[in-house]
C-alpha cells in the first residue's frame, strides 16, 4: 500500500473512532449545559482539569513506557517477560495512583476553597474524581498495554467509546436525583466500568500468548526499574502538555467563580471538535516521517508533510467555516444564556484551525531526533500562556483566556515552523494547499449570500442546512478544480476498507 493509502486508511479508522467518543462527550457537555447551568458546569470542568493532572502523575509515564517494553519483549518472542512487563506496569500505577488519589483528598479543601473559588461543592466532586484515580489510572495503562500485542481495537473501543458512553448514561442516571449527583459520578462509573472491561480484554490476550506452565500474576510481579526510570521523565512532558491544555480553565476558575469557567466550556469543546483531525493524522504520520528520515528520504519527507497538512486542512476548513459564520446559533444549542460566548467560540475556532495547520511540527521534531528543542518550546510557550492569562482573563475573563490561547499556539506554530525549516528544510506551503483554500473561499461568498435566508430557521435546521450546503458545494468544487493522484488514493483507501474482505 503507498503511503497516502496507509495514511487515509488509518486516519480514517482513528478519525472515526474519535468522532464517536467525541460525540458522545459533546452531547454530554451539551446535556449539562442545559441541565445542571453554567455554575455547575463550571464545577465540573475544574474538577475534570483538577482530575487530569492527578492522573499524569499517577500514570507516571507508564502507559508509554509499557507499550515499548513489552513490545521489545514480544518482538525477540519473550512472552512471559513481555507480560511480566505488562504485570509491573499495571503495579506500579496502582500504586502510585492510589498515593495520588490520597494526595488529591487531603489538597481538596485546599483547592476548592483557597486556589478555586468552588466551595464544598468542588470539594466533594473532587473527592469523587479522587477516588476514581486508581481504577481510571489502570485502566489507561491496561489499554496501552493491549497495544503492545500490536491490536489498537481494544484500546480504542474502551477509551474512545464505552467510557464516554458510561460518562453519558451516569449523568442520565444522576440528572434524575439531582444536579450534584450528575456533576460527580461520571468519571467515577466510567473509571470503574472501563478498567473492568479492559482488563477482561488484556487477561483473554494473556491466556492466548502465555504458556500454560508459566503462572504469572500480578501480586508476584516484580517492579521494573528500568521501566520506571525510562517511564519517569515522560510524566514531565505530559505535566507541561497538560498544563498547556487546561491553562485557560484553571486560570478562570482561579481569577472567577465557577459559572465563569462553565460559561467558556462549551466553546471550548466545541472548539476542539476540529482538533481531532490533527490527532487522528499524527497516529499513522509520526512513525512513517521517523522511517522516512532514517532512510534519508528527503523528497518522501517533503512529499509527505505536505501530503499531511493539506489533507488536515481539506477536512478541517469546512467545518471552521461552519463555526465561524453561525457561533451564535452553535452556542445556542447548549442554551440562550451561553450565546454571549460566541465571541469566544470564534477566537478559540480561529486558534484550533491554525493549530492544525502547524501542529505536525511538534511530532515533526520528536521523530527527527530533536525532542528536546520540542520541550524547550513548550516550556517557553507555556510560560508566554500563563503570562498572558494573568494578564488578559483579569480584564476580559473568558474572551481573554481565548486571546491568549490564540497568541499562544501561533507563537508556538511560528516557532517550529522557523525551527523545522532551518533543520529540515521542511514548512507546510506547498501550490496543491490553494485547491482547498480557494473552494473553501468561493464556498464562503456563496454562504454570505445564503445565510440571510436560513438563520430565521429553528437553530438546529439552519445548522444542518449549513452544514448541508457547505459540505456538499466544498466537495463538489474540489472535484471541479481537479482530484490529484493522491486524492485518489484515498477513495481507493476508502474502498479497501469498506469493500475489500481480505
Amino acid at each position: 500500500m503507498k503511503y497516502s493509502q496507509k495514511i487515509a486508511k488509518e486516519a480514517i479508522i482513528s478519525f472515526l473512532s474519535m468522532v464517536i467518543g467525541s460525540g458522545f462527550r459533546y452531547f454530554l457537555v451539551l446535556i449539562l449545559a442545559r441541565w445542571v447551568g453554567p455554575s455547575y458546569l463550571g464545577i465540573y470542568s475544574l474538577a475534570n482539569a483538577i482530575m487530569k493532572f492527578a492522573e499524569v502523575i499517577g500514570k507516571a509515564g507508564l502507559d508509554n513506557g509499557v507499550i515499548k517494553y513489552a513490545s521489545e519483549k514480544f518482538g525477540k518472542n519473550s512472552i512471559n517477560d513481555g507480560i511480566e512487563i505488562i504485570f509491573s506496569a499495571i503495579k506500579m500505577g496502582l500504586i502510585l495512583s492510589v498515593f495520588s488519589s490520597i494526595t488529591l483528598i487531603i489538597l481538596s479543601d485546599w483547592l476548592a476553597h483557597d486556589f478555586f473559588v468552588g466551595g464544598q461543592l468542588l470539594k466533594r466532586v473532587l473527592i469523587y474524581n479522587a477516588c476514581a484515580l486508581p481504577f481510571s489510572v489502570t485502566m489507561i495503562i491496561i489499554a496501552s498495554a493491549t497495544q503492545s500485542f500490536k491490536l489498537l481495537k481494544y484500546k480504542s473501543f474502551v477509551i474512545n467509546i464505552f467510557v464516554p458512553i458510561i460518562s453519558l448514561l451516569s449523568i442520565v442516571i444522576g440528572l434524575q436525583i439531582s444536579n450534584e449527583v450528575a456533576i460527580s459520578i461520571p468519571i467515577l462509573f466510567s473509571s470503574i466500568f472501563g478498567c473492568v472491561l479492559i482488563a477482561f480484554f488484556l487477561i483473554k490476550l494473556v491466556k492466548i500468548k502465555i504458556s500454560d506452565h508459566v503462572k504469572i500474576n500480578i501480586k508476584k510481579s516484580k517492579f521494573s526499574i528500568d521501566l520506571l526510570r525510562f517511564s519517569y521523565p515522560l510524566m514531565f512532558v505530559t505535566i507541561i502538555g497538560t498544563a498547556m491544555h487546561w491553562m485557560d480553565i484553571y486560570m478562570l476558575g482561579f481569577f472567577f467563580d465557577s459559572t465563569t469557567v462553565g460559561m467558556y466550556h462549551p466553546p471550548a469543546r466545541t472548539a476542539g471538535l476540529m482538533r481531532m483531525i490533527l490527532i487522528a493524522f499524527m497516529g499513522i504520520f509520526s512513525p512513517i516521517l521517523s522511517e522516512l528520515y532514517s532512510n534519508n528520504d528527503r523528497n518522501g519527507m517533503i512529499g509527505l508533510y505536505h501530503l499531511v497538512v493539506r489533507w488536515i486542512m481539506t477536512l478541517a476548513l469546512p467545518l471552521f467555516l461552519l463555526i465561524i459564520l453561525f457561533p451564535k446559533k452553535v452556542m445556542f444549542l447548549f442554551g440562550t444564556q451561553y450565546q454571549e460566548s460566541h465571541m469566544i467560540l470564534s477566537i478559540l475556532t480561529t486558534a484550533v484551525l491554525l493549530q492544525t495547520f502547524i501542529g505536525i511540527g511538534g511530532p515533526t521534531l520528536t521523530m527527527t531526533g530533536y525532542p528536546k528543542i520540542n520541550f524547550i518550546n513548550s516550556i517557553f510557550v507555556l510560560f508566554i500562556n500563563f503570562t498572558l492569562n494573568i494578564y488578559l482573563i483579569p480584564l476580559y475573563k473568558g474572551i481573554g483566556a481565548a486571546i491568549a490561547t490564540l497568541t499562544s499556539i501561533t507563537f508556538l506554530g511560528l516557532i517550529r515552523s522557523i525551527e523545522i525549516w532551518y533543520i529540515l528544510k521542511l514548512q507546510p506551503l506547498c501550490l496543491k494547499l490553494i485547491k482547498p483554500f480557494l473552494a473553501i473561499f468561493i464556498v464562503l461568498l456563496l454562504m454570505i449570500l445564503i445565510k440571510p435566508l436560513i438563520m430565521p430557521f429553528h437553530t438546529i435546521i439552519s445548522l444542518i442546512i449549513a452544514s448541508i450546503i457547505i459540505g456538499f458545494s466544498f466537495i463538489l468544487l474540489l472535484r471541479i478544480i481537479g482530484l490529484d493522484e493522491d486524492d485518489k488514493q484515498v477513495l481507493s483507501a476508502l474502498k479497501m476498507m469498506f469493500f475489500n474482505n481480505n
